[in-house]
């Protein structure tokens, strides 16, 4: 009859631990494993059956080892217990979980473990579905494992283990003699059973019946039994969905627009979800905060309750853990290079922001807008700890990400796709106090990604709860941040040299390109097109500069009005346009740039900006000084 057969002390702690570091420390083969192996044991103060027993076999059936190339090496489960083995020794929770998750991935048939190949079963997985199972009363007897659980060669023969146990707790007729001698004893896994009782928080014992812990219990959600038929959206969906509720607790409306990647949704598909699922309350929201997705999902999937099995089935979608939508994704993924930091600057309406929106913005999904100001502080551009209100009323602090951090979780999420981060008016805030510690992160290699990290804990959270699996922060290969800023208001923030060396530069010439749709309409009440007029100012700009105060940085952007405040040559009724283009043209001209010496631009009879806009109603360009004479009348000649 065939039968499972277990190595000895299958959970030993330290002893796996020992043997999976000597693998990765020393060369070991398919022809001197067994001899440095048990130095290993015997040098770690092993005792003798541990010494005697199969130390290979013993971290092949965890697959803590793989061969490679007639060498063994770690597999990535046994780097993670060499990496941990101090954090997982002081918290049995923690080793209690690894352990059972590990026990989950054994598959079989096992090249470390003497089976048949008739069992394509998971042992642990049959025994866990029985602690599980309510007709077993959720626990079972070492003798019970011991005589009946060869039965199980496929996941089709769980029930009839059930009903063994059953008719055996009954006395029942039915397990006679006959049924007895099919029937192997399984020795090995009582005792790993156990030593799991003893060692770990994964079960305890009362009496001669093991159970699941209280700790492994505690989190699950409180659910009532009920059938469950066909839901009707698509699973990547429903998985998004379960996810971002239970594990971080966020709002249907959320949800639904992080889904989609817009504004307007109301959350109404995400409610329906829940309840169709029955969890649609608010002791089930984010109650798997900081708990592992995979460990969760699979410890639902064990369960006898078919709600449990369910949601468990849900969360781990195939597919769903790859997808950006919440597993940990793969920061080493082929990735799109060349992000920068670049400052576009020049004159007030230059063209920056038309160059900017035609160069980086072809894609808005990918783009994060923000404007700086006086009162920008550094919480508002990365993200900051508020108290928000849960719908008992109770209150509860989440982390809000900022514009930068949205940016960076998007070029993280997207590593084949240009993301944009855009602050405009860059130096009217303090902008090395607004960037803190990622002034750091502006430093870039060749291709794009920081040159130094930073440590936030804020920022990690935020990326890692959305699936981005990072230790510390830099700044992604695909991560452009681009900022503009007027040079005539460089006086307002100063840039130290420090924080303007870690960025590009680029001074956006104020010329009138072909495709300037604005070039030739005309400025309200005058017979001069806008590219005439903005000529003939800038260049009296550089005459008149007295004081170095009216230089090129005050000279008048090609794009400083819109079409709506410039006319056509066959405009009748153009007074709003003539108001819109004095209040902001005639304004900037009398405030900025003739400021010390308006007597050099106006007529001498306008002394204030009120009488300029009342001289401008009546004589429009000819309120200005020697600039354009023809547009004075002659009555207005002889009055002066």
């Amino acid at each position: 009859m065939e039968k499972w057969v277990f190595v000895n002390n299958i959970i030993n702690f330290d002893k796996l631990y020992y043997l999976t570091k000597a693998v990765k420390e020393e060369v070991v083969t398919v022809l001197n494993h067994e001899q440095v192996l048990l130095e290993v044991l015997n040098r770690n103060g092993a005792n003798r059956n541990e010494a005697n027993s199969h130390p290979l076999k013993y971290i092949l059936f965890y697959r803590m080892v793989e061969l490679v190339d007639g060498r063994y090496v770690p597999t990535l489960v046994g780097d993670y217990l060499i990496n941990h083995y101090n954090e997982l020794l002081e918290d049995k929770v923690k080793r209690a979980k690894f352990f059972f998750m590990v026990s989950l991935k054994i598959s079989y048939p096992n090249e470390a473990v003497e089976t048949s190949n008739n069992y394509c079963v998971n042992p642990f997985i049959i025994i866990f579905k029985l602690l599980f199972d309510e007709r077993l009363e959720k626990r079972v007897t070492i003798s019970e494992l011991t005589r009946f659980l060869s039965v199980v060669h496929t996941d089709d023969d769980y029930e009839h283990l059930v009903q063994l146990i059953i008719d055996d707790r009954n006395g029942t007729d039915d397990i006679n003699a006959n049924v007895l001698e099919d029937l192997e004893e399984v020795m090995q896994l009582p005792k790993i059973v156990s030593g799991w009782c003893n060692q770990f928080s994964l079960m305890k014992k009362e009496g001669e019946y093991i159970m699941v812990s209280d700790e492994l219990e505690i989190n699950l959600p409180k659910i009532c039994n009920f059938r469950i038929n066909v839901c009707p959206y698509n699973n990547h969906f429903i998985s998004f969905v379960l996810y971002q509720y239970l594990f971080n607790g966020m709002s249907f409306a959320n949800i639904e627009n992080n889904y989609h990647h817009v504004n307007d949704k109301k959350g109404f598909l995400v409610k329906d979800i829940l309840d169709f699922f029955r969890i649609n309350d608010d002791s089930n929201k984010g109650m798997y905060n900081n708990e592992d997705l995979r460990f969760v999902g699979n410890y639902l999937k064990l369960q006898s309750n078919d709600i449990y099995k369910k949601l468990g089935i849900a969360l781990l979608e195939e597919g769903v853990l790859e997808s950006r939508s919440f597993d940990n994704t793969d920061i080493n993924t082929e990735r799109l290079t060349g992000g920068y930091s670049m400052i576009y600057y020049g004159a007030p309406g230059c063209g920056k922001s038309y160059l900017v929106n035609k160069k980086y913005c072809k894609n808005e999904e990918n783009v994060v807008r923000t404007v700086f100001h006086t009162e920008y502080s550094n919480s508002d551009f990365v993200g900051q700890i508020i108290p928000k209100t849960k719908e008992d009323g109770s209150v509860y602090y989440d982390f809000q990400e900022g514009p930068f951090t949205k940016a960076l979780y998007k070029a993280f999420d997207k590593p084949k796709e240009m993301v944009c981060l855009i602050i405009d008016e860059l130096n009217r805030g303090k902008a090395a106090d607004i960037f803190g510690e990622i002034f750091q992160l502006l430093d870039r290699d060749d291709d794009g990604t920081s040159k130094y990290k930073i440590d936030s804990y804020n920022i990690v959270k935020f990326l890692r709860d959305k699936g981005i699996n990072i230790d510390s922060v830099y700044l992604p290969s695909n991560l452009w941040i681009i900022a503009t800023m007027n040079t005539s208001d460089q006086n307002v923030m100063p840039l130290d040299t420090a924080f303007k060396r870690r960025w590009k530069q680029n001074f956006i010439e104020n010329k009138f390109d072909d495709d300037n749709l604005l070039k030739d309409l005309l400025v309200p009440g005058s017979k001069y097109t806008w590219k005439e007029f903005v000529t003939t100012i800038n260049n009296a700009i550089l005459e008149r500069n007295p004081a170095g105060l009216n230089s090129e940085d005050k000279q008048i952007g090609v794009y400083f009005v819109s079409k709506a405040e410039l006319a056509l040559e066959n405009d009748t009724d153009i007074s709003k346009k003539e108001e819109y283009f004095a209040e902001k043209v005639l304004m900037y001209i009398y405030n900025d740039i003739a400021k010390l010496e308006p007597g050099m631009w106006f007529n001498r009879n306008i002394r204030c900006f009120s009488e300029l806009l009342n001289e401008f109603k009546r004589k429009h360009l000819g309120v200005f000084k020697n600039l354009f004479e023809d547009e004075i009348e002659t009555e207005d000649l002889i009055d002066e």
